[in-house]
């Protein structure tokens, strides 16, 4: 490992979470904690090559669904007013989600780097959180401060049309929403972190905030289709 990122392993997560999914109409967007940047990437091979070059001084994210540049760059100029806008800036937004691999969670734990209160202490209260929903997880990643959890689904769902996205943006707002439930009924609080362009740490770099890499806790394997959790659906219609 060098640069504080484990390239092989990043690898690996993407290529277990997307498959063949990310193509230049289907990009995957890494953003940087350092200079709140965007980078657009059309390739694995560049999406990784983008983490390794901003590992060492700043810790990466990545947009969890796929997004459709051009439409993302035509939203922007709409918003704007500006005919050729600077994407640098921009994760993408609802309407423009092109693929969504599937549902996740950010699951913060009560530390230094946290002030929230009411979050979970420990990995076990964040387990007993887990064991309530009634689909258990492909995986379980230890983040340094918490947990990011992921239900994926057997290929990741292309969103076509915007009736597809709705439904999407219903599945992971009404599983979150349930997930959320059932913290506060224990007596903990969790935030909702359902938005369609939301990024999340990969595995295989370090947070730099504890020093410590991110990495799988729990890889179960179980895998979904997007109607498993249309029964938790929260009805939504994206602008």
């Amino acid at each position: 490992m060098e640069g504080g990122v484990d390239s092989r392993a990043v690898r690996g997560f993407f290529d277990e979470m997307y498959g063949d999914a990310v193509t230049p109409d289907a990009r995957l967007v890494l953003w940087s904690a350092r200079d709140k940047r965007s980078r657009w990437t059309s390739t694995l091979s560049d999406a990784v090559a983008q983490v390794e070059a901003q590992a060492a001084a700043s810790d990466p994210y990545f947009g969890v669904c796929l997004q459709q540049y051009a439409a993302a760059r035509e939203e922007r100029a709409t918003r704007t007013g500006d005919a050729a806008p600077s994407m640098d800036f921009v994760r993408g937004y609802a309407s423009t989600t092109a693929v969504m691999p599937g549902l996740w969670l950010d699951l913060d734990l009560a530390g230094p780097a946290h002030e929230k209160r009411g979050l979970p202490k420990t990995s076990d209260d964040a387990d007993r959180i887990l064991s309530k929903l009634p689909l258990s997880p492909t995986w379980v990643i230890n983040t340094g401060g918490g947990l990011h959890v992921y239900w994926l689904f057997r290929e990741p769902w292309t969103l076509e049309v915007q009736e597809e996205r709705d439904r999407a943006a219903a599945c992971i707002r009404g599983w979150q929403t349930l997930a959320i439930d059932y913290a506060a009924d224990m007596g903990f609080s969790m935030d909702a972190t359902h938005d369609l362009s939301r990024v999340l740490r990969p595995v295989g770099t370090t947070n730099h905030k504890y020093g410590e890499l991110v990495v799988f806790q729990v890889t179960d394997g179980a895998r979904y289709n997007p109607s498993d959790f249309e029964g938790f659906a929260v009805e939504v219609t994206l602008p």
